[in-house]
């Protein structure tokens, strides 16, 4: 005998689900087989949530305190935690971004993360403006990410500065 189970896409992102189906008789007289008397049933979520990063450029000055980055979920109701990762041009490690269980677009939903930009004080000639693309992107094949959204421009301007001039007014 065949009996359906009823999997609903209920529109909320909740992950890999997973449950165990049992068979028992109340009958005594009625045996079932221990080898057959269980199934595990795995559920792969077809709902899926958008996310991207909150602007698509970012501007700091050398120096002036911490740049924020921030993902932002656009569209979805988590009931899983998910991990972005944010990576960059500039550097070949990545930053996990973790938006945790209860996250929906429609209420808090940032996570950003915080780099602090050194001055390094030193002038490099021709180094006024630094830049560098940030990439946004997720090993779940149910998160995606917004294309428009996905990089972001970093600008650094450089607050260094050369002074030079004659150790006198006048030579003779």
């Amino acid at each position: 005998q065949c009996f359906d189970i009823g999997i609903v896409a209920d529109n909320i992102y909740e992950g890999l689900e997973m449950f165990t189906v049992q068979l028992f008789s109340e009958i005594t007289t009625v045996t079932i087989a221990v080898a057959s008397q269980s199934a595990s049933v795995e559920i792969e979520d077809s709902d899926t949530v958008e996310f991207g990063f909150s602007q698509r450029s970012y501007t700091v000055t050398e120096g002036d305190g911490p740049l924020n980055v921030c993902a932002v979920l656009i569209r979805g109701v988590l009931m899983t935690d998910v991990t972005l990762h944010e990576s960059s041009s500039a550097s070949p490690d990545s930053i996990p971004l973790t938006f945790t269980s209860g996250q929906s677009s429609s209420g808090n939903n940032t996570q950003c993360s915080e780099s602090t930009i050194e001055d390094d004080k030193i002038y490099i000639f021709g180094e006024l403006v630094g830049t560098f693309t940030l990439h946004l992107s997720s090993d779940s094949t149910s998160v995606i990410i917004n294309s428009t959204l996905a990089n972001a421009t970093v600008t650094i301007f450089d607050n260094d500065i050369v002074e030079i001039g004659f150790n006198q007014s006048s030579y003779q």
